[in-house]
């Protein structure tokens, strides 16, 4: 999903959102967590990465989780 925003209503600027959808079934207590190189996602430290919220779908297990981009380019340049 790719959207364009404003940030305090001065400066137009261009945005991301990386929606994460992971069906993975875990035990009681489990969590899962999204970790990379990146220092939004820990830098691969796993204590500090995305963590995962369950939600229940029907019978399956799905793990969300939600990142906002700045984009340095103009959205019209970005392709997907």
């Amino acid at each position: 999903m790719v959207s364009s925003g404003s940030a305090s209503g001065k400066k137009s600027l261009n945005t991301a959102s990386l929606l994460f959808k992971l069906p993975y079934y875990t035990q009681w207590g489990q969590s899962l967590l999204i970790a990379g190189s990146e220092l939004a996602f820990g830098s691969w430290n796993a204590k500090q990465g995305l963590s995962l919220s369950p939600v229940h779908q029907d019978n399956e297990l799905i793990w969300c989780g939600e990142f906002l981009l700045l984009l340095a380019l103009p959205l019209s340049t970005v392709t997907m």
